[in-house]
């Protein structure tokens, strides 16, 4: 038996996940508000009128605004963009505002105090502060579906240099042996059988960790000379027996009732004979 040089493996399993939906996760609505002034807002949020009063013998006429609820998606885009934050974040309700440009008339979340109010015209009311009310809730992202990858990682642990000794060849060639990479003695007569042609390949065997190969063993059946090998390879086929595998070889001699079950006129010598030949007259 010899053994052929490989690669040597670390590996290990490894799980990825990737996210493959994401969404978002909403907090609790909270309630805040937001203060502006009249002339910052369009004039298309506000319904117009007339406030008319009389009593105690003083009468009073002036326009009336009233924020108009149907625009409030429109007051949440707008609201959103000045706190710089996502639409689905801010919802706007009902709002409850009302702006008569008179002390005590019936204004709702308004604010007079920066105005000029001797006169009850818009050119006076414009820095009139309002008050929206509206909630705002945080978010944050998170993924829906983690699809789970399996995968094996092999790292490289010791290469196989090319050539290093390589006692499988019957010359063992490579320059590691200059180094003192020197083969086993089993395997340095295995050489020496196998370039005398006493040999017969049986097969080879694998061992592995965690399903990489690190080092494959091949298997033979020598003989000392030629006779017995001729006897035991042409006996075997007349028997029907073969020499097992690289898992399990079968290198046993036959048995004496096996040598009497050969028909020796069907065996072939030739391979004695060349062999002979080559030794006596070469």
């Amino acid at each position: 038996m010899c053994e052929e040089p490989r690669n040597r493996y670390n590996c290990h399993d490894s799980l990825t996940l990737s996210c493959s939906k994401r969404g978002m996760a909403w907090g609790s609505w909270q309630n805040r508000t937001m203060v502006k002034t009249f002339g910052e807002l369009p004039m298309r949020w506000w319904t117009v009128g007339r406030y008319d009063n009389s009593t105690n013998g003083h009468s009073i006429s002036c326009g009336k605004w009233t924020i108009n609820s149907a625009y409030s998606q429109e007051m949440a885009t707008y609201i959103a963009g000045i706190i710089g934050t996502r639409l689905e974040q801010v919802y706007v309700g009902y709002q409850n505002i009302v702006l008569v440009p008179a002390l005590d008339c019936g204004s709702v979340n308004v604010d007079f105090s920066n105005c000029d109010l001797r006169w009850c015209l818009y050119s006076g009311i414009s820095s009139a502060r309002v008050t929206f009310h509206y909630q705002y809730r945080d978010g944050y992202p998170v993924c829906e579906q983690w699809p789970e990858d399996w995968s094996q990682t092999c790292i490289l642990q010791s290469k196989k240099i090319a050539e290093y000794t390589n006692c499988c060849q019957v010359d063992m060639k490579g320059w590691g042996k200059e180094f003192g990479a020197r083969c086993s003695k089993d395997e340095q007569l295995l050489a020496s059988s196998r370039s005398k042609n006493l040999c017969v390949y049986v097969g080879k065997e694998k061992v592995k960790s965690l399903g990489v190969t690190t080092v494959v063993k091949h298997h033979f059946c020598c003989f000392g000379n030629m006779l017995d090998k001729v006897v035991q390879v042409q006996g075997r086929k007349e028997l029907g027996l073969n020499f097992g595998s690289g898992g399990s070889p079968n290198c046993r001699g036959l048995t004496f009732t096996e040598m009497q079950r050969i028909d020796w006129e069907q065996v072939d010598f030739t391979e004695f004979i060349e062999d002979f030949k080559r030794k006596v007259f070469w």
